[in-house]
């Protein structure tokens, strides 16, 4: 199905979010901010991230929840366009005052995303039918505290009626496999990270950044996940999207992807595919994890 291209927010915002990102990701990324600033406040792009949580809502409406709004895109999107009740929370100031901004471009009323953090969150218990994120789980304080607040806002399970329980979606790099997406660079899995400072300072880049990132593998996300095996079913964690996407590099080209979509491609020229995944799936190189659970 083709949808009407929504047309850009306005110039003035582009240059507020180019000017917070020049200032976020000096020495991290090599790209035009302005780009980035495009893409972040791009309600296409928004559009195409809440397709993929869809399904995961009620067939009419439902609660939604984003934790790291970055700018409010995704939210305002999804409240404006798709009829349904969306919220998010958003840690950063700047971020914040921003998701404010689009709100009122696009006629919101309301403050939709409170400034407020992942491991404490502002939402009654049992109120949402989805919380999810997008690139945001690797730069939380204490991740396994912002799963617990994910799965205590989820609703429960409705016997009654046969409703499921409401469903967690976070997408996030896999530092166990072979790409980092912030700085756009191969990655050595597993690498701590003293050792991760020093092979992105070789490569030319902020090693600060590093500072601000949890380096999440498949052993560091099962344990979070251990404490809440009694409250939630894992129903994903991205393997299949992943073999997809190396098998036809059919992912968008949003801020850095191209650079990994060259990479992919160069993979299928040398006939690598298969091997990669077969090495994959033992060792866990799915990226990003696309981790979904739905509560008991």
């Amino acid at each position: 199905m083709t949808h009407p291209v929504i047309p850009p927010l306005s110039d003035e915002l582009i240059q507020r979010v180019t000017r917070h990102r020049s200032d976020a990701l000096r020495g991290v990324v090599k790209v035009d901010p302005a780009k980035l600033a495009r893409d972040y406040l791009d309600l296409n792009r928004a559009r195409e991230l809440f397709n993929r949580v869809r399904p995961l809502l009620p067939a009419q409406g439902g609660r939604m929840l984003e934790l790291g709004s970055g700018f409010g895109t995704l939210v305002s999107y999804a409240a404006k366009w798709e009829g349904v009740q969306a919220f998010g929370v958003e840690p950063n100031p700047d971020s914040a005052a921003v998701c404010r901004a689009v709100q009122d471009e696009l006629g919101l009323t309301g403050n939709r995303i409170p400034r407020a953090a992942g491991e404490s969150l502002p939402f009654a218990s049992g109120t949402m039918d989805l919380v999810c994120s997008f690139t945001v789980f690797e730069h939380v304080a204490d991740p396994a505290a912002v799963l617990a607040e994910a799965v205590r806002v989820l609703r429960s399970p409705d016997p009654a009626s046969g409703k499921p329980g409401g469903t967690l979606h976070f997408a996030f790099p896999n530092y166990g496999s072979w790409w980092e997406g912030h700085y756009a660079i191969l990655w050595i899995p597993h690498i701590a990270k003293p050792l991760a400072k020093l092979y992105v300072r070789l490569l030319g880049r902020n090693p600060a950044f590093l500072n601000h990132l949890q380096l999440i593998d498949y052993r560091r996300l099962m344990k979070y996940l251990a404490p809440l095996r009694e409250q939630v079913e894992v129903l994903d964690l991205g393997q299949s999207t992943w073999e997809e996407r190396l098998r036809t590099a059919a992912f968008s080209d949003w801020a850095q992807l191209s650079k990994l979509k060259g990479w992919v491609r160069l993979v299928q020229r040398l006939r690598l595919v298969d091997l990669l995944i077969r090495l994959g799936r033992r060792l866990h190189w799915e990226t990003p994890f696309i981790l979904v659970l739905r509560k008991r």
